[in-house]
């Protein structure tokens, strides 16, 4: 019994400390949410098109991650001052 406690605790102290478990992967702006996972945090190169795509989604201070980004299939911007697309 006493090898399985030792298992179990080496077990969980892995899991808890993979990068993944720790941080989120986020990704730069001309980088691609295909290429990556629904928990990757997207980035855009101009705030007013995150902030467009924030309230859009209805977000507050959740992350920004490629799962809810894919989602998005219509964004109407017109005249939210965006000067850059990357991202």
């Amino acid at each position: 019994m006493k090898s399985f406690g030792v298992t179990s605790v080496l077990l969980l102290t892995l899991v808890l400390t993979s990068p993944s478990a720790v941080e989120a992967q986020v990704i730069q702006p001309g980088e691609l949410c295909g290429d990556h996972a629904d928990a990757a945090i997207a980035t855009f190169e101009d705030a007013n098109l995150q902030a467009a795509i924030r309230a859009e989604l209805s977000l507050g201070a959740q992350d920004l991650t490629c799962g809810l980004v894919s989602g998005l299939t219509y964004l109407d911007v017109e005249g939210a001052g965006i000067a850059s697309l990357s991202g």
